[in-house]
């Protein structure tokens, strides 16, 4: 019986290994396929510029857009994947709120989609990160309690002051 209790408990360990080794190598290739790591999305391009050194600065990647509709089409058209989106508010052609509502519509258009196909769901990591989708950070420097509600009513996940 101990030699029995032994052989499963090895069949187990090994189980564990090979699952844990199939999650990192998924995780692995969702990552892999990220266009960066944070889409800076900002209409002054000196916030651009310094916001995507720091970022940088980090070890981190980043990609920027110049405005709302820019950032929207990113996802839409281009099929560019973040790990996370830093977004102002007030930007010229589509603030920040309206095109985090876009976003969030766009991802959950692609996750109908793989409902009714029946594809399996993309993996990754928690929450809505499990269907690549980024985390979502406004970012406004406007004051007013208004502005961060605008943000978190469209669908982002944080809301920042900028300085």
């Amino acid at each position: 019986s101990t030699q029995g209790e032994s052989e499963r408990e090895k069949i187990a360990s090994e189980s564990v290994q090979q699952q844990k080794k199939r999650q990192s190598e998924s995780t692995e290739s969702a990552l892999s396929s990220l266009t960066a790591d944070v889409l800076l999305v900002d209409d002054d391009r000196f916030c651009l510029m310094a916001g995507s050194a720091a970022i940088r600065r980090m070890g981190f990647s980043v990609v920027t857009a110049e405005d709302g509709d820019e950032a929207v089409k990113m996802f839409e058209e281009t099929r560019s994947s973040f790990r996370l989106v830093l977004i102002d508010k007030n930007m010229a052609r589509l603030h920040g709120p309206e095109a985090v509502k876009s976003i969030r519509k766009h991802f959950q258009q692609v996750k109908e989609r793989e409902r009714e196909s029946s594809e399996p769901p993309r993996e990754g990591g928690e929450g809505n990160q499990a269907r690549g989708e980024p985390i979502i950070v406004g970012c406004t420097g406007d004051a007013v309690k208004e502005s961060s509600e605008a943000f978190l009513a469209a669908g982002a996940d944080r809301v920042i002051m900028k300085p």
